[in-house]
């Protein structure tokens, strides 16, 4: 047996970066960028009003208050999207709305609440009074402002989001080049499996790994393929191994033990994989099976539930997250306190289900301190109840024996990561 840390070694060490491909925009949240994105053009590109109001000359305004407005020629108006015809001439202003270009001479804009018109029945006329002096730069959104020409606004291996999506928009950018989803076959084996919905006879269970591998692999960003189901037959694991042959990755579940009915690692084996590691130092998924069939990337995980989300998450999730080009690929451990005993066996790294303790930090959001964590009750592999209830996973290490309630223990929450 291989301890955890050599066994994420191993494995992020075979994951290669998928090639990229080009997207529509609105297909792109949730994908990664394979590019950094730089600026072809300043933003704003060009000196713009953030008020509907006047564009002034700072100058022609200094002595004007509510007291003593000063009256001043309205040279027309300009529109969003239209620019000036011509430079803003001394001792006039124009009208201007959010968003406009400024015109050339123009230093200030008054915003309209600081005017009153001199039109009749509220209509704008030919003048308009200033209420109060502008300084200069009031209210004018310089060029550049938000970003100039050459800066790298993204890098690449970013995922991308309805932020990023939106700067994405303000560039013009139609498509996007995003790194290709892994494609990852995944697959059940065991006879007493029975597809959700259908009863279940005698000495059968419902499949529920192939239901949760399904969704947590979409949401690590993989393109997931169900293979089904195959029996503990010799002929259809073969059949079901060699169509998984095809995809980036396959994740089987069950066969990987010692039993005489595990047969999807000697089955692997026999079609000609290469072995990478069987056997983790680890509690659940102490039988995790690592191989490679060309360029497939095999992940043989235990049948156990909870064996299986938690190898998922410890293992498939940095190598899919690498395979797409991210930038961060580390689960987001985060410092805790155990608020009770965590019991382990000495010798193996134990991925204990916690939930927060009452008036823990976490609950409140808060940041004064680490959150403090309690076992969950059930730490069984078959006992789905307390994972899908979970707060998160509390990772013991290997060497350790009990550890004892005031400890400081390395947390993750499930929600950031499922």
């Amino acid at each position: 047996m291989i301890s955890v840390n050599e066994a994420l070694d191993r494995v992020l060490d075979l994951a290669r970066a998928m090639p990229r491909q080009s997207v529509g925009l609105r297909q792109a949240t949730g994908r990664y960028l394979a590019d950094s994105v730089v600026a072809k053009y300043a933003s704003p590109p060009f000196d713009t009003s953030a008020m509907d109001g006047f564009a002034v000359r700072a100058a022609d305004l200094a002595e004007a208050n509510e007291n003593s407005p000063v009256r001043m020629p309205l040279a027309g108006e300009i529109l969003a999207g239209r620019p000036a015809d011509a430079p803003l001439a001394p001792g006039k202003v124009v009208g201007i709305n959010t968003g406009a270009p400024v015109p050339e001479g123009a230093d200030a804009i008054v915003p309209v609440e600081r005017t009153r018109s001199l039109g009749e029945g509220g209509a704008r006329g030919e003048e308009v009074e200033i209420l109060r002096a502008p300084s200069a730069g009031d209210h004018i959104r310089r060029a550049g402002e938000d970003f100039g020409v050459g800066e790298v606004l993204l890098g690449g291996g970013l995922k991308i989001d309805s932020r990023t999506t939106g700067l994405l928009a303000s560039l013009g950018y139609g498509e996007v080049s995003v790194t290709r989803r892994p494609r990852v076959a995944v697959m059940s084996s065991g006879s007493e499996l029975v597809e959700p919905g259908n009863p279940l006879g005698p000495g059968q269970i419902y499949n529920s790994n192939l239901f949760a591998l399904t969704d947590l692999l979409t949401a690590f960003g993989a393109e997931v393929h169900p293979l089904g189901v195959v029996r503990d037959k010799p002929e259809e694991t073969r059949a079901g191994l060699e169509a998984g042959f095809g995809y980036d990755v396959l994740v089987t579940t069950g066969g990987v033990s010692m039993g005489t009915r595990d047969l999807i690692r000697p089955t692997l084996l026999e079609l000609g994989a290469d072995e990478i590691f069987w056997k983790v130092r680890q509690r659940p998924g102490k039988p995790l099976f690592f191989a490679k069939m060309d360029a497939t990337l095999c992940f043989g995980l235990p049948g156990n539930p909870v064996s299986v989300l938690t190898a998922a998450i410890i293992y498939l999730r940095p190598a899919i997250l690498k395979m797409l080009g991210a930038t961060s690929i580390d689960l987001p451990w985060e410092n805790a306190i155990a608020g009770a005993d965590f019991p382990k066996k000495k010798g193996l790294t134990f991925f204990a289900r916690a939930d927060r303790a009452r008036n823990s930090p976490g609950d409140e959001k808060s940041e004064d301190g680490p959150v403090t964590v309690v076992p969950s009750t059930g730490q069984g592999s078959h006992q789905m109840k307390s994972f899908a209830l979970a707060a998160g996973i509390v990772r013991l290490p290997e060497q350790a024996e009990t550890v004892e309630a005031g400890a400081a223990v390395e947390f993750v929450d499930l929600a950031s990561i499922c």
